[in-house]
């Protein structure tokens, strides 16, 4: 599962060497490639492509913004890839005289070489773009969730100093390291460092026998000194022979070539200058737990289960951008990186030298990085060659990849449980409407008739009471005709509207009755849900029983999809031995009851399989859990007030999670 996750850079090695014979103007020949001069991208070993003495002099044009030329409209991200083409047809120039896209100022890390893209001068009065990005010390923007994470953002450091983080709370599944980031708990004692201080792999937290095989790479405090590289070397080809007259003809040999030997010319150090790392070494794909492609892709390190990738680098419709339910799922998507390019636009695109788009129309290549806000809950997510997004770094490698960002078919995938907030309509006069407040709650209709409640727990699959849906309360084993049940919900636009159903399972050891024991089923829908801003699922409780949580449980009216919230809090008095509304109630090992302590009632006919929902996250990061299904409501003479009776969820956990995820339901 994925609170917010530190993002890993794709590496990008050596260029792959090209026949260079012939070089493009605008282009210099070195070690076996053409590079484009002065565009701030180091690609020759000696920097022979971004010296001051070539760019001094070079003149960064403006174009014309908008969308480029080879991308079609994107929809619902327009308004993302637009801006971000927007600022990308405006140019910076750098302080030694290359040129750069605008839009990488003062954005944490050094774009220029000589690092005249981050200085406070230039970056100390400039806005941030996004309302909830953060300032480095010098004043450049980068995003709230890469605070404290572990990797250096702000190209000093200042993202990630004991000063700014020490307060920092991580979320639960996170490690605090010494300074006060926080990553991943599953990278602690890995053998790499992931905290920037190295306080995750130390012998005293991993034992006396840890090893470290990585290393956290540090900025260099005092900046080397930058060294140009030697002028280009000229040879004069020799003069035609010169024949005497006769007799017989003299040819002179030709005169001596003298070339001079390069002379190094260093110029003075300056504070702002900071020579570009070596390239890294060819184990960088190793360390980070990737296999390098074989030649001639032999620079891209890729997921080791997916070398397939190699084959596709360079096609550019691999995976679909667009969200499942269309532009009224309000998914918004930013890519960070595009196929094997390590540089990061944080506006949704990518530079690619002077080319400024993403793939073509709503497809990206094969291992671009995305990230997802899927209403509330930002993912990582990456394009795979299968054509699918795979999970990303600190997702959970057990998430199925899926073909549309956000709709994951996991059950208590990363988008359960989480209540919408109040959203903008743009195209309305009012400003804020409310979505549902919660968007998983089914109906669920017999014979045409409104029997009871259900809730959605993945794309396909709904959880409710067995008694729903058995054929008579007397029976275990038959259901009800699958022809004969309607759901009610939501659809991602929405609307209300009523749909089939194409298998009933009942928990193996049901038996109903007037007060029905393991009382659980699970739905399958015919048509896959598909999630939106309207619509997207529950979690499901599979740890210990959350005794002290109060609990929303659902009310059914007499309106069509409508239900009255009613708060219900555990009660432990029903297993009391001694007690006499216990004696009368039963209740059994897998099942609890509860309360309503404000009025003292019991759930009405047609909650029946509606859920006890706890909010198993926190205030400001919720996740709603079903831990209940409510199975009978019972208002004895000995008992004080009414009690609803729920099927606890967590002791049909394993068969829940099989049935639902490999078809298996006996």
């Amino acid at each position: 599962m994925l609170n917010f996750v530190a993002i890993a850079t794709l590496t990008l090695l050596l260029p792959s060497p090209t026949d260079c014979s012939t070089c493009s103007p605008g282009e210099v020949a070195c070690a076996g490639i053409c590079a484009k001069a002065c565009d701030g991208i180091v690609e020759c070993p000696n920097r022979e492509d971004e010296t001051v003495d070539l760019c001094r002099n070079a003149k960064c044009s403006t174009t014309q913004s908008g969308l480029p030329g080879d991308l079609v409209d994107l929809g619902e991200f327009g308004s993302i890839i637009g801006e971000a083409a927007s600022e990308a047809g405006t140019k910076f120039k750098c302080a030694y005289g290359g040129c750069i896209t605008a839009s990488f100022i003062c954005n944490g890390p050094k774009d220029c070489w000589d690092g005249s893209d981050e200085t406070k001068e230039l970056c100390a009065n400039r806005a941030c773009k996004r309302s909830r990005d953060v300032r480095c010390a010098y004043g450049a923007c980068i995003r709230r969730l890469w605070m404290c994470d572990g990797r250096i953002q702000c190209y000093d450091g200042s993202d990630e100093t004991a000063e700014r983080c020490k307060n920092f709370a991580c979320s639960p599944g996170k490690f605090k390291c010494d300074y006060g980031g926080c990553i991943d708990q599953r990278k602690k004692c890995d053998g790499k460092p992931d905290c920037h201080d190295s306080s995750d792999e130390t012998k005293a937290l991993c034992g006396p026998n840890h090893v470290v095989v990585g290393t956290v790479t540090k900025r260099p405090s005092t900046p080397p000194p930058v060294t140009q590289p030697p002028p280009p070397v000229v040879t004069q080809p020799p003069p035609p022979p010169v024949t005497q007259p006769p007799p017989p003809p003299v040819t002179q040999p030709p005169p001596r070539v003298v070339t001079q030997p390069p002379v190094p010319v260093t110029p003075p150090v300056t504070p702002d200058i900071i020579v570009p790392e070596p390239d890294p070494p060819k184990e960088m794909c190793t360390n980070q737990g990737l296999c390098p492609c074989p030649h001639p892709n032999m620079h891209f390190c890729v997921p080791c289960n997916d070398m397939e990738s190699c084959a596709r680098i360079n096609e550019q419709s691999v995976c679909r951008i667009d969200p499942a339910g269309g532009p009224d799922s309000r998914v918004t998507v930013d890519v960070l990186s595009c196929g094997t390019q390590p540089q990061l636009h944080l506006a949704g695109l990518v530079r690619n030298h002077e080319e400024v788009q993403c793939g073509v129309g709503r497809m990206v290549p094969v291992l671009s990085v995305v990230t997802a806000d899927c209403w509330g809950t930002t993912i990582l997510a990456q394009c795979r060659s299968d054509g699918l997004w795979h999970p990303y770094g600190g997702i959970s490698n057990n998430t199925t990849p899926v073909q549309h960002l956000c709709q994951f078919k996991d059950i208590n995938s990363p988008v359960c449980g989480i209540r919408p907030p109040y959203y903008r309509r743009p195209d309305r006069i009012i400003t804020y409407a409310a979505r549902p407040k919660w968007p998983w709650l089914v109906g669920l209709r017999r014979e045409g008739q409104y029997k009871c409640t259900a809730t959605i727990v993945t794309p396909h699959y709904l959880i409710t009471a067995a008694h729903c849906l058995a054929s008579t309360q007397e029976t275990s084993t038959e259901t009800i005709d699958v022809r004969d049940v309607r759901i009610q919900r939501l659809n991602h636009h929405g609307s209300l509207e009523r749909e089939y159903v194409t298998q009933v399972h009942l928990y193996p050891g049901y038996k109903g009755g007037r007060q029905p024991a393991n009382d659980l089923a699970l739905v399958k829908v015919e048509q896959e849900i598909l999630f939106s801003k309207e619509v997207y699922p529950a979690c499901v409780l599979n740890q210990a029983f959350p005794r002290d949580k109060l609990a929303a449980t659902f009310s059914r009216t007499n309106e069509d999809y409508h239900w009255e919230e009613i708060l219900q809090q555990y009660d432990d008095r029903c297993y009391s031995p001694l007690d006499r509304c216990s004696n009368e109630l039963r209740i059994k090992s897998d099942q609890f009851c509860a309360i309503d302590t404000a009025s003292q009632r019991f759930l009405p006919q047609g909650s029946s399989g509606g859920p006890y929902l706890v909010n198993m996250g926190t205030d400001a990061r919720e996740r709603w859990t079903v831990a209940g299904i409510v199975s009978s409501s019972r208002n004895e003479a000995n008992c004080p007030s009414p009690y609803t009776i729920f099927t606890a969820t967590h002791h049909f956990w394993e068969w829940i999670n099989k049935c639902i995820n490999t078809g298996v339901c006996t």
